[in-house]
C-alpha cells in the first residue's frame, strides 16, 4: 500500500510539472485565413495545352565540336532527337519520345564519320570533318 502511495504521488508530480501548453510560433502579423475548397492558387502563366519547338546546330571545325538537338512538345508529348560526334569517330543519334503513358524512350544509333586534320592552337591534332556531318 506504501508503494501505491508513493506511486501515484510521484505520477502527481510529475503531472503539475509538466507544462500546461506547448510555446505557439511568433505572430509576424499576419493571420492564417481559413482554406476553402473555392480557394485554389492560380498560376496565370500556365498554359494546359503548351507547345513549343527548337532547334540547334554546332559545327565548328577547328575543335571538331559538331552537335545538333531539335525537339518539339504538343501538350503532353514531347518528340526530338540529339546527335554528337563522339571522340572515337562516330556520330552517336539519340531519337526520344516522352509523354504520359510511356514515360521517356529513346533510340540510340552510332554511324562512323571521315576524319580530318584539325589545328587546335598551332598544334595539328586529329579531328572529324564537319562537311560529313548530316542529320
Amino acid at each position: 500500500m506504501a508503494l501505491q502511495l508513493v506511486l501515484l504521488a510521484s505520477l502527481m508530480a510529475v503531472a503539475i510539472a509538466a507544462p500546461q501548453s506547448l510555446p505557439t510560433a511568433p505572430n509576424y502579423g499576419h493571420s492564417a485565413s481559413a482554406y476553402t475548397e473555392d480557394m485554389k492558387p492560380v498560376d496565370a502563366d500556365y498554359d494546359s495545352n503548351p507547345e513549343y519547338s527548337f532547334s540547334y546546330e554546332v559545327h565548328d571545325e577547328l575543335s571538331g565540336d559538331v552537335k545538333s538537338h531539335q525537339e518539339a512538345r504538343h501538350g503532353d508529348v514531347v518528340e526530338g532527337f540529339y546527335t554528337l560526334i563522339e571522340p572515337d569517330g562516330h556520330r552517336r543519334i539519340v531519337e526520344y519520345k516522352a509523354d504520359g503513358q510511356s514515360g521517356f524512350n529513346a533510340v540510340v544509333r552510332r554511324e562512323p564519320v571521315g576524319t580530318r586534320n584539325v589545328y587546335n592552337n598551332g598544334v595539328q591534332t586529329a579531328g572529324y570533318n564537319a562537311n560529313d556531318y548530316q542529320h
